[in-house]
């Protein structure tokens, strides 16, 4: 198992891993391979890979505030297959490595209520839970780069 940050040539079989999985059908609204080839490129966002036989089997993704010295955990996802055998504690463990290496002293991350095995890993890796929130969202259905 290798994990790193994504290159360009990623983009393609990520976007692949988001469109077979149930549980990343919202991102792939919004980041289609165009938008992943932007990410990758992004100063301030880090995109992690996880790759058993050279297939990806499962991703992390951060915005850095660097000059904040902070992180958002944006998404963390593990194909279904590779779940409890330990692969998203290693992809888990390599962010907050890097968080460290790159002087970042603070991330925090939301999680959906009803999303128990989330919650149970965050409160394993340290994270405290700190309010209810609760999100609103529109599609607006409009076109720009992301498209």
């Amino acid at each position: 198992m290798k994990i790193r940050k994504a290159k360009l040539k990623d983009a393609n079989q990520i976007y692949k891993l988001m469109i077979k999985n149930k549980e990343l059908e919202n991102s792939v609204n919004y980041f289609n391979k165009n938008f992943l080839n932007i990410l990758i490129k992004e100063k301030n966002f880090l995109l992690v890979i996880c790759k058993e036989k050279n297939k990806i089997i499962g991703l992390l993704g951060s915005i850095l505030f660097e000059k904040r010295s902070t992180a958002y955990l944006d998404s963390i996802f593990l194909d279904k297959k590779f779940r409890g055998r330990g692969f998203g504690r290693i992809l888990y463990e390599y962010y907050i490595d890097y968080l460290k290496k790159n002087n970042i002293k603070y991330f925090w991350t939301f999680i959906e209520n009803n999303d128990y095995t989330l919650q149970e890993i965050n409160k394993h890796f340290g994270m405290k839970k700190r309010g209810l929130y609760y999100m609103y969202d529109k599609n607006l259905k409009w076109k720009t780069y992301l498209a």
